[in-house]
């Protein structure tokens, strides 16, 4: 008999978690991967700290086409970081785009252009202390200019006015779909509106 062992499915940047295609949304926990990389980020990552000397978790993402996608990782825990890179040998030497903070608030990269055919890697990591984090992992294309400054007002028990900012003035209507936070990207169209100043939800 022999003896051996492998890199689980995400642990490492060559063994990364594919993402078939968008929209992509999937939970997980770091606590479930290795510590297979330490120190910063690197360049253009949001962060010069050591957001990834924690567990770290590896996606892969090749587009068909070239657009424009937007990445949300909601973490349970503070310190905690989601960085893309362009390939495996740039991981820890320059992101594309990549966001971190010591709170337990979401980490979105809104606007991220893509190539066709350009594999990028997507990685969810922490600093060594808490060393792990549970979280939602939200990748979606982007075919309009999302709203900016959401805010929320007037709470009751199953109600609350919601208001949003429309850059540029380039949209007249919107789909709102009020749901669960963590729950799967809506499947259907959400309730048409031009209210953007005081939607009831």
């Amino acid at each position: 008999p022999f003896s051996f062992s492998i890199s689980a499915i995400g642990e490492t940047c060559s063994s990364a978690i594919q993402v078939p295609s968008l929209p992509y949304n999937t939970s997980g926990d770091t606590a479930n991967y290795g510590d297979t990389i330490d120190g910063a980020p690197g360049a253009g990552c949001g962060s010069t700290s050591s957001y990834l000397n924690g567990n770290d978790v590896f996606y892969a993402y090749t587009p068909t086409e070239t657009g424009i996608i937007s990445i949300t990782m909601t973490p349970t825990g503070s310190y905690s970081g989601l960085f893309v890179y362009n390939g495996c040998a740039n991981v820890g030497v320059s992101c594309v785009a990549g966001v971190a903070s010591s709170t337990t608030g979401v980490r979105e990269i809104p606007l991220l252009s893509v190539t066709a055919g350009q594999t990028y890697i997507i990685v969810i990591s922490t600093w060594a202390a808490p060393q792990t984090t549970a979280y939602n992992l939200v990748i979606q294309k982007v075919n309009c200019t999302p709203p900016t400054a959401l805010t929320a007002s007037n709470f009751g028990q199953t109600s609350a006015t919601l208001a949003w900012g429309n850059p540029g003035n380039l949209a007249t209507s919107w789909q709102v779909d009020v749901q669960t936070a963590g729950t799967p990207i809506p499947s259907g169209a959400g309730v048409t509106t031009t209210n953007n100043t005081a939607y009831p939800a």
